[in-house]
């Protein structure tokens, strides 16, 4: 792998979904809902910059999307792009600014970014936890990651799932996790125009965490385009907390589009 190249995991047949995971994580976090998909759909699991093996990528948000549409754009149409979290926000990105087709757009715990004070202080936030994150362990990382308000409730998800999540956050290189944090944390770009692209998008947030409910609700009042869906009893991540149910509401957002 070049150290420009993202890491991009293929499996299926049929119409092309790109999956875009979050931080501290990567490709492998969408293995039970490609499970679900495979028979159905072209699976293209990124591994995202500082993650995976994308670990060693470096450039900034516009080589990023350049690449992302480079993928898209040596796919077949129907494309279809779903994102989660820090995926989501990349998504988002992709949608403002034009580029090849996207038929369906799905953004899983969206957010809209934060106005330019609010920005700059999440700025530093995320700087001195890359700090930390580059003079701890992985495990020790994994930990303090695990621990974040965002993630309540997540303890009560099946053990096997939750040992395969710490597996997946503990084979990281934190060098490459703090780069990423710097460089595509959330502080770094706010969504600020409405979509030029996606035929159908959909915003996709748990309704159990206050913080998701009110970042999903600001990027809709953004984009009145978009059709938002609340998933009972979730919380951040519903691809560890619910991947059944997440999986039944793809395969029906997929066959309406």
């Amino acid at each position: 792998m070049k150290s420009h190249d993202l890491a991009v995991h293929r499996c299926g047949q049929g119409d092309p979904i790109i999956f875009l995971h979050g931080f501290f994580s990567d490709h492998r976090l969408w293995d039970p809902i490609i499970q679900t998909l495979r028979d159905d759909f072209t699976c293209l699991a990124v591994d995202l910059p500082g993650h995976g093996e994308s670990g060693a990528w470096r450039g900034d948000w516009s080589d990023l999307l350049l690449q992302l549409d480079h993928l898209i754009a040596s796919l077949p149409s129907p494309c279809h792009l779903i994102g989660y979290s820090m995926g989501a926000r990349i998504v988002g990105q992709m949608l403002t600014q034009s580029g090849p087709p996207i038929h369906t757009a799905i953004l899983i715990s969206p957010t809209a970014g934060f106005q330019p004070m609010a920005a700059r202080q999440r700025r530093l936030r995320d700087h001195q936890l890359a700090a930390q994150i580059n003079h701890q362990t992985i495990t020790e990382s994994a930990k303090l990651w695990g621990q974040q308000p965002i993630f309540s409730g997540q303890e009560m998800s099946p053990k096997p799932t939750l040992k395969r999540q710490h597996h997946m956050r503990c084979s990281q290189e934190p060098r490459h996790l703090a780069f990423a944090l710097r460089t595509l944390g959330s502080g770094t770009r706010a969504i600020v125009s409405a979509p030029v692209r996606g035929h159908s998008i959909h915003l996709l947030s748990g309704d159990r965490l206050a913080l998701d409910v009110r970042r999903t609700q600001a990027l809709a009042r953004k984009w009145p385009c978009a059709r938002t869906t609340w998933l009972n009893q979730s919380g951040h991540n519903p691809i560890i907390e619910d991947p059944t149910g997440l999986s039944a509401h793809f395969m029906g957002l997929l066959a309406v589009d």
